[in-house]
């Protein structure tokens, strides 16, 4: 990310690119993902959410908007 210290994951593919989802489009996959939690997890998912929703709103360092709405780079080409 430019101008913050991006970490490499090795378990992320170099191909992963950003989906460039809209602020309210993140929150949708977030309720979406909620929803799919079992019952017995229901009550801590729902106060991880809400505590998530609210951080969301005010600090967000991890998200590069001009990244993910920007060009891509291109992708290599497979092998033959």
């Amino acid at each position: 990310m430019r101008g913050q210290l991006c970490v490499a994951d090795a378990w992320l593919d170099e191909d992963i690119q950003s989906l460039a989802l809209t602020e309210p489009e993140i929150d949708d996959v977030v309720a979406l993902m909620a929803a799919l939690t079992s019952p017995q997890y229901k009550d801590a998912g729902d106060k991880e959410y809400a505590r998530q929703l609210a951080l969301s709103k005010v600090n967000r360092p991890q998200r590069d908007t001009a990244r993910a709405f920007g060009p891509k780079p291109p992708r290599p080409k497979p092998p033959l």
